[in-house]
């Protein structure tokens, strides 16, 4: 019996997701977009991609991709960056953040 530890990854009820919106320059025709989208695709982790008036939205599993391997990849495919808003997307952690968040005072 040759039984390994399960890879958190491979994991379905362990996965994990975070949303990250970032503002990037030089989005303004549909070929640009396109080129984006292709240079991001590619990445392991990524969930789902939205490219809309230049905004970039991804839901990514930070076990294999990190916010900022993703925002080298934007990089790397010659945009620049104007702004970086992350937020965890999980049930799992939406759950956990409710029950541990101590009840308002009212």
């Amino acid at each position: 019996m040759d039984e390994s530890p399960p890879t958190p990854s491979n994991e379905a009820a362990l996965h994990e997701f975070v949303d990250a919106e970032f503002t990037v320059e030089g989005l303004e025709s549909p070929t640009r977009e396109k080129a984006l989208r292709d240079a991001l695709a590619k990445l392991p982790g990524l969930q789902s991609l939205s490219i809309f008036h230049g905004k970039v939205t991804a839901q990514y599993e930070p076990v294999l991709l990190s916010r900022t391997k993703l925002e080298e990849a934007i990089k790397g495919a010659g945009f620049q960056i104007c702004a970086t808003q992350t937020a965890a997307s999980s049930p799992l952690t939406d759950a956990f953040a409710a029950e541990n968040t101590p009840p308002e005072n009212t």
